[in-house]
């Protein structure tokens, strides 16, 4: 996938597939660098953090985007 906008998707070959929506969903991991730390994490290895994204049990580690993981109500 080259880029993805109002009018579809667009592939690296240059073909176009027409959406008005688009759901993405790809298998993210955690970056390996998260491994130093003693924490909770859910099964793509992101980091259980709370709503200030401090890293649950370390109110001095902070974590967001691909390596943070939120559960919501």
């Amino acid at each position: 996938v080259e880029c993805v906008d109002a009018s579809g998707v667009t592939l690296k070959d240059g073909q176009t597939i027409a959406s008005q929506t688009v759901i993405w969903t790809v298998g993210v991991q955690a970056n390996g660098l998260t491994a130093q730390i003693d924490a909770p994490r859910d099964r793509q290895g992101r980091l259980h953090v709370n709503a200030n994204l401090q890293v649950v049990g370390h109110d001095d580690i902070y974590a967001t985007g691909d390596v943070a993981y939120a559960a919501t109500d």
